[in-house]
């Protein structure tokens, strides 16, 4: 076979990583009625954005996964256009509770 365009070995690319950062306060009024609500279910804030794409908060009051406790919540940023795939985020949640404290891991769960 002839090539027309001499091939490159090994193939490279380049990519091209630039940081960006935002804020977003995600109230939930009345949050004790959040919990009992279910492993798996949850609350998703209004859409923000940043760095140019759409995301949002997701609040799992009992947790995400079957394998959480109780005494465990789930918090996500989830990036909310599928044109984006390949952007990557990392949060820090810095939650309040004016009638309780709550000591949160590295991790994101809260510990009561």
């Amino acid at each position: 076979m002839l090539h027309l365009y001499p091939r490159r070995w090994p193939p490279a690319s380049t990519c091209h990583v630039e940081a960006s950062s935002g804020s977003h306060i995600f109230k939930i009024a009345g949050y004790s009625l959040t919990q009992g609500m279910g492993v798996g279910h949850c609350l998703q804030s209004s859409a923000f954005t940043v760095a140019g794409h759409d995301w949002a908060v997701v609040f799992y009051p009992d947790g995400h996964g079957v394998n959480e406790s109780a005494d465990h919540v789930s918090v996500f940023v989830t990036l909310l256009i599928r044109q984006a795939r390949r952007t990557r985020t990392a949060a820090t949640a810095a939650p309040s509770a004016p009638t309780s404290t709550s000591a949160w891991s590295t991790s994101g769960a809260a510990r009561r």
